[in-house]
């Protein structure tokens, strides 16, 4: 999970602040924070590129994206940037939504894939009720997001459904 630095100043109004809504440091952080943070938030970073493996499963992306994503209590919406031998460029995150649904715009999703220069995407978000079967939105979000990448040149290979112990794969489902 990505820890935002803060102000040592602010640190006792959090303090205080989180006692009076009974709620962990953290958690609050997390809600007043953390919106303003996404475009700063990359949980894979090119730098780790080279040392990764492709990405030829999605198994194999659950099990980097599993451990970084199951302790988030809202549905985070993520773009997993890829190049052309399918290794992981990065993984940031787009959106930050309620505990059953994240916004997303095919022009955040497409504008980091093409800052990263990738050749292809999986798109990914998690599901804090741990049920990894599509809403009728995920299916929406996802065919509009294959639509446009059509247009753009930058194909959506997968879209991973993640949850604390398993995941769907929108491909191996037959969805794309």
């Amino acid at each position: 999970m990505y820890t935002p630095k803060i102000r040592e100043d602010l640190i006792p109004i959090l303090y205080k602040k989180a006692k009076e809504v009974k709620k962990p440091m953290t958690h609050l952080i997390d809600e007043l924070l953390r919106p303003l943070l996404i475009k700063d938030e990359v949980l894979v970073n090119e730098s780790s590129r080279l040392k990764t493996e492709a990405i030829t499963s999605p198994e194999i992306l659950y099990s980097i994206l599993k451990e970084k994503t199951t302790d988030y209590f809202k549905e985070h919406f993520f773009v997993c940037c890829l190049d052309v031998r399918n290794r992981l460029i990065s993984v940031d995150v787009i959106s930050i939504g309620t505990l059953t649904a994240s916004l997303v715009h095919p022009r955040e999703v497409f504008e980091t894939a093409i800052k990263r220069h990738s050749a292809q995407i999986i798109i990914a978000h998690n599901h804090p009720s741990g049920e990894a079967e599509p809403s009728e939105d995920d299916i929406k979000i996802t065919k509009r997001l294959i639509e446009v990448s059509k247009y753009i040149g930058i194909e959506v290979i997968d879209h991973l459904i993640i949850t604390e112990t398993s995941y769907l794969s929108f491909k191996n489902k037959g969805l794309i």
